[in-house]
């Protein structure tokens, strides 16, 4: 999986491990571990763009199925 850009300051994109992958949950946890937004992703996507601009700036963690990739959020 992969996040760009990374830092983020308004809109990123993701990019799921496989089309797969998508049509699962993107959870997203800040750096305390605690869920703070999720979504659901459409299947067989290659990426999925979403909204940062409601998250404080911070260290997050995306999670897709097994695959976990951290994401810094810049205000």
């Amino acid at each position: 999986m992969h996040i760009a850009p990374n830092p983020a300051q308004d809109r990123v994109t993701l990019y799921p491990p496989t089309p797969a992958a998508a049509g699962g949950q993107l959870l997203v946890y800040n750096a305390s571990g605690r869920l703070v937004w999720k979504a659901a992703l459409p299947g067989y996507v290659s990426d999925y763009t979403f909204l940062v601009t409601g998250l404080p700036a911070g260290i997050y963690f995306c999670k897709v199925g097994a695959t976990t990739q951290k994401l810094a959020v810049i205000g």
